[in-house]
């Protein structure tokens, strides 16, 4: 019976990524998806176009598996997207056969590569659904978006967190087409007057997704930043050429959306063109305008301390955090060892003055009260989630933090700081936020135990 379990654990199962949104954002009852037969038609059409000229470019036939996953999982949602439209029919699965595709031969596949963006007409509730409650997201509510990596399909969770009632489910997720590495939240909605609830998402693939958050069940995003280009379409290639690993909103010009990637190049894009407005080229030659710091290691993270302008924290490879002072070139103000491997997590809290949360793949979470000449560790923590991916605060409640790690069993976690008196006593006093810290509880055991399970 013990051997069949471990059996069922999945050989890959990690959270490369993760991201808390502050609470009021998003809708209470997120439209539903009601796709045509005509709209997944032109889905599966576009795909598979796709898919064939990546294969006529060179796509090596080790591709091919993969390909029958993507195709697999996308005609799993779509089929059951299908089978939920209001007239009840299910003509979109019987038209397409949905429930066949694993057994058939020749196929290009389907992967999350097209262009399209979803404008659904209304919302579809059904009134006998027992878990009807858990679907509306309250304005007390965050969302936690969980990038998930298990075996060959990578997903974007949408958690539901809600610190008052001490609860943590999934809402809704949607498939990506490659591991998720970093993923920014914006309110800009291109193509919209008002404010969205958007998330823009970097993939191992060059290309950015744009996805709303407040639309469940979407097989494709609402938009995407880039293009390899296609010589049977004439579109020429577009954006980065590799890996995206990291992205960052401007929330003082809207409109700009930066990113980061494997290909030594940074883009700020133009997010009403949906088009690069500046790329800036191979930083160890052509950009001269910025300083440059001598660390020892590869920078892992960088955050700005928000009490201090002119000051920024970097973590290395080497498991080291640096204090940088921007108006002081070629040294930190200070460095210290604080883990035994690369310091993968870092958050510099933005409501507590000088507290440094840690996290490293040597397991571990640390606390550290930081200021201009030292940093002292305060609090120390095994989650025991494996090797730690990446770490985030909440943005209502600072002393909450959401983990990712690599554990099979379980990989995520939230844990909240206050549940630790030496934290409390240190830094309770220095918060600054609007709120009460007094109504803050420890976590529930539900709470610190949630994992995303193997389904």
């Amino acid at each position: 019976m013990e051997s069949d379990q471990e059996d069922e654990v999945p050989n890959v199962n990690f959270v490369p990524s993760l991201l808390f949104v502050k609470r009021g954002v998003a809708k209470a009852n997120p439209d539903k998806v009601t796709l045509t037969p005509a709209e997944l038609a032109r889905i599966i059409n576009e795909t598979r176009e796709d898919l064939e000229e990546d294969g006529a470019e060179g796509m090596d036939t080790s591709d091919d598996e993969e390909n029958e996953d993507s195709e697999s999982g996308l005609a799993e949602r779509a089929s059951r997207l299908a089978a939920s439209n209001p007239d009840g029919s299910n003509e979109v699965a019987d038209e397409y056969n949905f429930d066949g595709y694993e057994q058939e031969t020749g196929t290009s596949g389907l992967h999350l590569s097209t262009v399209a963006v979803i404008d659904p007409t209304e919302n579809i509730q059904d009134d006998e659904d027992s878990d009807a409650e858990d679907e509306i997201i309250k304005p007390s509510d965050n969302l936690i978006l969980v990038g998930h990596v298990q075996n060959d399909s990578a997903s974007m969770e949408v958690y539901i967190y809600n610190e008052e009632e001490g609860s943590l489910y999934i809402h809704h997720d949607f498939l990506l087409p490659s591991p998720p590495l970093c993923i920014e939240w914006l309110s800009f909605d291109p193509g919209s007057d008002k404010p969205g609830n958007m998330c823009a998402i970097g993939c191992m693939e060059p290309i950015i997704t744009l996805w709303d958050l407040d639309i469940q069940d979407s097989i494709e995003p609402v938009c995407k930043l880039g293009s390899k280009g296609s010589r049977k379409k004439n579109l020429p290639k577009l954006g980065h050429t590799d890996a995206v690993l990291d992205i960052s909103w401007n929330k003082h010009l809207e409109h700009i959306l930066a990113s980061g990637s494997v290909d030594q190049t940074l883009i700020l894009w133009d997010l009403e063109e949906g088009i690069p407005h500046t790329t800036i080229r191979d930083f160890d030659e052509k950009v001269q305008t910025y300083k440059m710091w001598a660390l020892g290691g590869e920078v892992e993270r960088v955050c700005w301390d928000h009490f201090n302008e002119h000051c920024f924290v970097a973590s290395t490879n080497d498991g080291k955090i640096h204090y940088i002072d921007s108006r002081q070139e070629e040294q930190p103000l200070w460095t210290k060892e604080v883990h035994e491997q690369e310091v993968t997590g870092l958050v510099l809290s933005t409501r507590v003055k000088g507290m440094l949360s840690t996290a490293s793949s040597d397991g571990s979470l640390k606390v550290w009260d930081i200021d201009e000449q030292d940093a002292r560790m305060v609090y120390k923590k095994n989650p025991k989630i494996g090797v730690i991916q990446c770490l985030d605060a909440c943005n209502e409640s600072p002393f909450t933090l959401a983990l990712g790690g690599d554990l099979k069993t379980k990989n995520f976690c939230v844990v909240n700081l206050l549940d630790n008196d030496v934290v409390s006593n240190v830094f309770k006093s220095r918060y600054t936020g609007t709120g009460s810290t007094n109504n803050i509880e420890p976590p529930t055991e539900e709470m610190e135990d949630a994992s995303i399970a193997d389904e």
